[in-house]
């Protein structure tokens, strides 16, 4: 039980730095919960695997240049319900886990609005939604520069890799 920290591929002063900013964003969790957080460093950016303590964020994997770690970290947290969304301030306490994820209500199309992390530009990701599935955190890439964005989708479009981001201009 507990938080487990992984950083391979960097320096000692790089290892305790990147360890403290998961610790500041993850915060004080419960004590049933067991994390495990891989971080390695390639190419000057952080891939990083998260596995929480349920399906929500099992093998999770991201990409993040180090300034945005923090950032990227939290968006990822908080779109699989683990954080709630607390601008200008510390990460708010976790809703309680529950059985299952986030259900997408309706069948169709969907065309669910975000905002890059990165550029602050907003995208669409555009996905057929099953009625009544659960729904997976993946990676997108904002269509305004290519930045990597944490979002949730359909589990069938996130198993299928079926979903795409488009460009929404101001």
């Amino acid at each position: 039980m507990g938080l487990k920290i992984l950083a391979a591929g960097c320096s000692k002063e790089d290892r305790e730095r990147v360890e403290q900013r998961v610790k500041a964003v993850l915060g004080q969790r419960p004590a049933g919960e067991s994390w495990s957080i891989s971080l390695v460093k390639t190419h000057g950016k952080w891939s990083v695997t998260l596995d929480g303590p349920d399906s929500r964020l099992r093998g999770f994997t991201f990409l993040s240049s180090e300034p945005r770690l923090s950032a990227s970290l939290t968006e990822a947290l908080q779109s699989a319900g683990f954080l709630a969304p607390s601008p200008g301030g510390p990460p708010s306490p976790p809703p309680p886990i529950t059985p299952s994820a986030p259900r997408s209500p309706a069948a169709g199309e969907r065309r669910d609005p975000h905002e890059c992390g990165d550029c602050g530009k907003p995208f669409l990701v555009c996905y057929e939604a099953q009625a009544n599935e659960p729904q997976e955190m993946v990676s997108v890439a904002c269509p305004h520069c290519w930045e990597r964005n944490v979002v949730a989708v359909g589990q069938w479009a996130a198993t299928g890799r079926d979903y795409r981001a488009e460009k929404v201009n101001r």
